[in-house]
């Protein structure tokens, strides 16, 4: 049956062919027009580059996560009506926030078995812009230092090379893999950490930065695409 629709938002990488309507797109992230190896197949690729850049370019509105997606819908779509496009940030949970309760701070510990200060990192080993081989690396180094805090990744961390690794590094004593975890554990595991680590190549919008930052948390963070933006001037700078 016909529906008449006076505004259709899409909320993510939608194809809607032609509407009579007004359309608002949500545009997360541009990665894969940075790098269109990671898309599955040819038929993906064609999607990218020909049905989802139409689709930005012929909407009405565009909602961005942030002025890093916003400048490269602009790199990307070079003769795209710029006043279309309008950032809108994400809302964080109100539940990150710092933690002053210290038997919760012990509650936590014993839980997850965390008997020495920890790293923190969310993300997915799978997705090779997570840059999460690149932290095991960098903190086997930093072991091999002498530095006394564990790694506790909490996602998707199941591929068989990573915890290879792991393995031949000596470190399933110190990296601590959780998988996903119910939201107010991971509120807790913000709360309880020592640094919060994201290493990513590449973001549109990182949520663990701005949860870190409400729970009082340092973040250490790399020198690319969204990062800057969501730290602004609290940021301290240091070339490794």
């Amino acid at each position: 049956y016909r529906v008449h629709l006076d505004i259709m938002h899409f909320p993510y990488y939608t194809y809607y062919g032609k509407i009579k309507a007004k359309t608002i797109y949500s545009a997360l992230d541009l990665y894969y027009m940075y790098d269109k190896n990671c898309l599955p197949n040819n038929r993906s690729i064609f999607y990218w580059l020909h049905i989802f850049m139409k689709n930005l370019k012929n909407a009405d509105l565009i909602v961005s996560i942030s002025e890093s997606t916003k400048n490269d819908i602009i790199k990307f779509i070079p003769n795209i009506n710029k006043s279309k496009i309008n950032v809108l940030y994400p809302i964080v949970d109100e539940r990150y926030r710092p933690l002053l309760n210290l038997s919760r701070r012990k509650e936590t510990i014993n839980k997850f078995n965390l008997n020495r200060p920890y790293l923190l990192s969310i993300g997915d080993s799978t997705v090779k812009r997570k840059n999460i081989r690149q932290l095991i690396i960098g903190y086997k180094k930093a072991v091999d230092l002498g530095y006394i805090f564990d790694l506790v990744l909490v996602g998707i961390f199941n591929d068989r090379e990573l915890r290879i690794l792991i393995n031949e590094y000596k470190m399933t004593d110190k990296v601590h893999i959780f998988g996903y975890t119910h939201e107010n554990d991971m509120v807790l595991l913000h709360q309880c950490a020592k640094y919060c680590i994201v290493p990513s190549l590449y973001e549109g919008f990182s949520y663990p930065v701005v949860q870190s930052i409400k729970c009082c948390v340092p973040v250490i963070i790399s020198n690319n695409s969204c990062f800057n933006e969501e730290i602004g001037r609290a940021s301290c700078r240091e070339r490794v």
